[in-house]
């Protein structure tokens, strides 16, 4: 049996693909912001990051973190990077995804069916669906999920789409946010970095700009002296 490309059919099918393919990504993020909500970066999920767990009206917010997590979540947000920027996934990425694939995951029988309820949390994510309980390892669900994007997201975006990926690297070089691109693939994280990106665009074109009437000064200059110097050496009749 030989193995072929499946094309993609028409554009209703590309759409749906690329819902898809969002969805997976935004699970992702939002896994991600369960398991540290201080790493993973910023405009993913709003409601998880600032309400985090209130134990009572009366005390602060406490967001609770896996510490096992934080080499998952480097390893999440890097292959995201080099997807974005074109370069091939490290094969150290891989086996990390392998392995967060493999960590554990539960299967339990319900009585009678259910409508689809999620319980998550930064150790486990439980699903009650249909008639069974998934209870899943948090990081094996993040991995899940990019697995899914990273095998739809491709096919999804090839045609109309400039580019074939949803998420981009923030456009500040010093950020390094991996966030999802919105109605034209956006390519800042926060305004604050598109404000400076920006800023810092503008200075530079104003920095040239002087260097170059500088530049044009001192040449217009130049030429004035140096036709001042002829008239003088110039010999009289």
């Amino acid at each position: 049996m030989t193995g072929r490309q499946r094309p993609i059919s028409s554009p209703w099918s590309r759409r749906v693909m690329l819902d898809e393919a969002r969805r997976h990504l935004r699970d992702l993020y939002d896994g991600l912001l369960l398991l540290n909500p201080s790493m993973a970066g910023s405009k993913v999920n709003l409601q998880v990051r600032t309400k985090g767990l209130l134990l009572e009206n009366s005390e602060p917010v406490v967001l609770i973190s896996n510490p096992e997590a934080e080499p998952y979540i480097r390893c999440f947000l890097e292959i995201l990077k080099d997807t974005s920027n074109g370069s091939p996934i490290k094969a150290a990425g891989m086996s990390r995804l392998s392995e967060a694939l493999n960590r554990s995951v539960e299967v339990e029988a319900l009585p009678r069916p259910v409508r689809r309820t999620i319980f998550a949390g930064p150790f486990h994510t439980t699903v009650r669906e249909g008639v069974c309980v998934v209870r899943n390892d948090t990081i094996r669900s993040c991995a899940e999920s990019l697995l899914a994007y990273l095998r739809i997201a491709p096919a999804a975006g090839v045609g109309r789409i400039r580019t074939r990926w949803l998420h981009v690297v923030c456009g500040l070089p010093e950020c390094g946010n991996v966030v999802e691109g919105g109605r034209g693939n956006k390519r800042f994280c926060s305004d604050e970095c598109r404000t400076e990106f920006w800023n810092r665009r503008r200075q530079e074109a104003d920095y040239r700009k002087k260097r170059k009437e500088n530049r044009i000064y001192k040449q217009a200059a130049n030429r004035k002296s140096k036709g001042a110097m002829h008239a003088k050496t110039k010999p009289k009749k």
